[in-house]
């Protein structure tokens, strides 16, 4: 997830799986409006940038060939 995700900018990174510990990532979203459409921008141009059908059928299709 590192790799897709950069902690403060598109997303939280924390290496707990309790559902407390990801409390204050979301209240910082709450009350930070700024931060949060500054996430969600981020997120969608990632998507428009890596995610399209084109791209992800490319990255399938290479995969299956590689096996």
């Amino acid at each position: 997830i590192p790799d897709v995700v950069k902690h403060g900018v598109n997303g939280f990174l924390s290496e707990s799986i309790e559902a407390r510990d990801f409390v204050p990532f979301l209240e910082t979203l709450i009350n930070d409006k700024q931060l949060y459409n500054a996430m969600a921008i981020a997120n969608h141009e990632k998507a428009l940038n890596n995610f399209t059908k084109k791209q992800v059928r490319a990255k399938v299709l290479a995969a299956y060939e590689q096996i």
